[in-house]
């Protein structure tokens, strides 16, 4: 009985927690315990921090454990699983060993294992799929906020306390648009950063849950507040969309949507339609209000005759190129997680500090850092857990399929996903979303 008790007080903790985890994800507190340095400069891809996100996880996976223990259950794991973890375990025991920088390595690699801690909780019944789903989304919708005041505004905070930097869009480095305004001035326009450190992670934040904005007013069966907050969000989240000038998220963020139509075609369309309606209509409205006065904004977006268009096309191909030797000298097991910048360094001895970047492709940047071995396990895991989720409950299909749709698409055109702290845990919190077990529902007939 007392065992019982405990278990639920445990359970309720880790709720709470994880809720308020899911809402602060976007925000960057962070202490800097290294300061990573090429050629004597700062290098953030080389930079050792622990994030507050990071111990507010650690504490959720602690008292998950201490629940499991008390109630004398175990974790849903197979063999397959334990087998798949096994092997992850000496998969970066080796990636480690071999890297360019160990301690480096050691780090990314305690983030993996996080992340993997994070995907397991999240297909836990700790709190219910629309619960989760409301908590990132309020939380993408502060950050959004707060980048579309900084695109507004053209001026941004620093704070080191909500872990954000200064960016000013006339110093290099700033990511920035150069555009001709209608009386033929060049100006160049700060793009939004939100609460993150570019402007394409809050593209790529707010494409993906704009996806979940449409998923769960759907699976909303009666009026809420939850639908209230919802709504409210989604304007925040398409304005912070358009205001970080983010190509790749504005595809995925298409792509997502497409997703859901596909959906609605093959089955009722009327019914599955109409409720959200409204949100096509909030998002055109949203659009036009910010496109049509900053039009000649985004016009250089659209083309590649800018000159800062054209900086951007080059590196790109050059970074590919770049890549392929790297790659081919560390076919096996890769350079060392977060090592690419050091691989291309020595490569490139001649360059300028900002050169030496992770290349714009999750999976080249995976199998350049992990090689085929790190590659071939990452397949198998999201090959094997989608098999499985896909298999149990056929409503999850959409969810399942627009989830992992949005990360395939932000991984071809960047490398955030896995090359810095926060796309590790949003990539781990959306999948583990998505392939959650979905078999009890809570009170209000919403699948957990």
């Amino acid at each position: 009985m007392i065992n019982n008790f405990m278990a639920l007080v445990l359970k309720k903790i880790e709720s709470w927690l994880l809720i308020i985890f899911l809402f602060s994800l976007p925000w960057q507190t962070r202490w800097i315990i290294q300061d990573g340095l090429i050629k004597d400069s700062y290098w953030e891809y080389g930079t050792i921090s622990l994030y507050a996100s990071d111990i507010l996880l650690i504490i959720i996976i602690i008292l998950n454990l201490i629940r499991h223990y008390v109630n004398k259950t175990k974790i849903n794991l197979s063999k397959t699983d334990l087998l798949l973890l096994l092997t992850t375990v000496l998969v970066l025991g080796a990636n480690i060993y071999l890297s360019l920088n160990k301690l480096l390595s050691l780090f990314h690699a305690g983030w993996l294992l996080l992340a993997l801690g994070l995907f397991i909780i999240m297909r836990q019944e700790i709190i219910t799929r629309s619960t989760a789903l409301v908590s990132l989304i309020a939380g993408a919708a502060l950050a959004s906020a707060l980048g579309v005041w900084q695109f507004i505004s053209q001026s941004t905070m620093a704070s080191k306390w909500l872990g954000l930097a200064q960016h000013i869009s006339e110093n290099l480095g700033s990511s920035v648009i150069e555009a001709v305004a209608p009386d033929g001035v060049t100006e160049r326009w700060l793009r939004a950063y939100g609460s993150l450190d570019h402007p394409n992670m809050l593209g790529g934040l707010t494409a993906l849950i704009i996806f979940f904005c449409f998923y769960l007013i759907f699976k909303l069966e009666t009026k809420s507040n939850k639908e209230k907050l919802i709504v409210a969000s989604f304007i925040l989240l398409v304005a912070g969309l358009i205001c970080s000038f983010s190509r790749s998220a504005w595809l995925a963020a298409v792509s997502g949507i497409i997703i859901y139509l596909i959906f609605v075609f093959k089955h009722d369309f009327k019914l599955r339609l109409k409720p959200v309606l409204p949100l096509f209509i909030i998002g055109l409205i949203t659009t036009a209000l910010l496109a049509i006065p900053y039009y000649y904004i985004f016009l250089p977006r659209f083309s590649t005759a800018s000159r800062l268009e054209k900086i951007s096309a080059i590196e790109r191909v050059a970074g590919y190129q770049e890549a392929l030797p790297i790659i081919k000298n560390n076919l096996v097991l890769g350079t060392g997680l977060g090592t690419y910048g050091l691989a291309l360094q020595a490569n490139n001895p001649k360059q300028l500090v900002w050169y030496y970047q992770p290349i714009h492709n999750f999976w080249l940047l995976l199998l350049a850092e992990t090689g085929l071995v790190g590659l071939a396990l990452w397949l198998w895991f999201i090959f094997k857990q989608t098999i499985n989720a896909w298999k149990n409950n056929k409503e999850d299909h959409l969810i399942i399929t627009g989830t992992i749709v949005v990360l395939l698409i932000l991984g071809l055109f960047d490398h955030w996903l896995m090359s810095l702290h926060f796309g590790i845990l949003l990539s781990a919190a959306a999948l583990g979303l998505a392939l959650k077990k979905t078999n009890t529902f809570d009170s209000n007939g919403q699948a957990r």
